[in-house]
């Protein structure tokens, strides 16, 4: 199996709020974006756009949070 990518924070915020995981944006709270989605857990996307995000923390969002399997978490990032 392929490593996740790191990648700039703005990226996995596009990743999670384009086709075919549809989260919007529900609020902010400080830097905190809570992000809902009809088909996914809603969750809390902290990093600031400019930063990088290091591939544990991709992994974690997409696997973890989200509940994709690592396979259809990384045909997401192509």
């Amino acid at each position: 199996m392929s490593e996740f990518p790191s990648m700039k924070a703005a990226r996995l915020l596009r990743v999670l709020m384009n086709e075919p995981l549809n989260y919007r944006l529900l609020r902010v709270n400080g830097s905190h974006r809570i992000l809902v989605s009809d088909n996914y857990p809603q969750l809390t996307y902290w990093p600031h756009e400019g930063k990088e995000i290091t591939p544990k923390v991709v992994k974690d969002y997409l696997v973890h949070i989200v509940g994709l399997s690592a396979e259809e978490a990384l045909e997401l990032l192509k």
